[in-house]
């Protein structure tokens, strides 16, 4: 039960943000069932970020990786929708772990992104969700985290990697000391992660504190403020309170996410993860995580 409730708070996290979504189904959307999404378009060319990040990566990253996520994620929530008419809890549960792995994105503006980061845009808090440290979890973040990234990225001729100004420039230089420290800890952090994974830049919006963070795999920021469950007897979603698998606090929100993953740098940097941490700064889109920064503690 435990396991269909998460699936069920994740696909009504999806439907609180759907707006005027294209449904899988009008019975689908009446059940508050979570829309397709599309592979979003990057706001640069595959090589504008070169030299930091080669075209041929981003062109597979964005084109393979990012839209398999797409295509899998769309593919089981079609199968969800159908074990949700059914009733059939056994369906759901096994359906988890494709949700999850792939899922996520973003809707507003553009239709071609997701329901989910439409949270992000618009600046709505995130906290650190973590569950059961397997593929499932992964799932349903691939597509947000990738959506988020492609964002957090912008060629060095519209000002990618210059340092942050303003309030969050302030903050980092009071939290961590520098800018330069702050890139230090995160590269750390970044190569030190065993396995796959991202390292983000989070703010604590109720303490206004950053932290430097890591998640494993697709593990991320995803705000479930509220859980639900399925009732099959009636087919509908009911509002639950949330279950103890936020670790990271509930007020933490995403500033600045690096994919450590292999896909994102193996192709120019080979085994040598640190060699790309210290690279990426070059096309940081500091404005953006600004923003972010301001809009929450407005």
């Amino acid at each position: 039960m435990a396991a269909l409730r998460t699936l069920a708070a994740s696909k009504k996290t999806l439907s609180l943000a759907l707006g005027g979504a294209r449904p899988l189904a009008a019975a689908a959307a009446a059940r508050g069932v979570a829309t397709t999404v599309s592979l979003p378009d990057l706001p640069y060319d595959f090589g504008a970020l070169e030299p930091a990040i080669s075209g041929e990566i981003m062109q597979l990253h964005h084109q393979k990786h990012h839209a398999t996520y797409v295509t899998n994620y769309n593919k089981a929530l079609e199968q969800l929708d159908a074990a949700v008419s059914k009733g059939d809890a056994s369906a759901v549960v096994q359906l988890q772990g494709a949700i999850k792995f792939n899922g996520g994105g973003e809707r507003s503006p553009s239709p071609s992104l997701g329901p989910v980061l439409l949270l992000c845009t618009r600046f709505t808090v995130f906290p650190f969700f973590w569950a059961d440290d397997d593929a499932d979890w992964a799932k349903f973040r691939g597509h947000v985290n990738h959506s988020v990234f492609w964002k957090n990225l912008k060629p060095i001729s519209e000002g990618g990697g210059e340092p942050p100004h303003g309030k969050l420039g302030w903050a980092i230089d009071e939290h961590f000391g520098s800018f330069e420290a702050l890139v230090k800890k995160m590269n750390a952090e970044g190569a030190a992660l065993q396995g796959s994974g991202w390292v983000w830049l989070a703010l604590d919006k109720e303490a206004k504190m950053l932290s430097v963070e890591t998640t494993p795999n697709q593990h991320r920021c995803l705000d479930m403020i509220r859980r639900l469950r399925i009732s099959f007897q009636h087919r509908t979603l009911q509002w639950q309170t949330p279950d103890p698998l936020v670790t990271k606090g509930a007020s933490m929100v995403p500033l600045l996410g690096i994919d450590v993953w292999e896909h994102a740098y193996y192709l120019q940097y080979k085994n040598v993860r640190p060699d790309y941490l210290n690279n990426i700064w070059k096309v940081i889109n500091w404005k953006y995580a600004g923003e972010v920064y301001d809009n929450v503690l407005a």
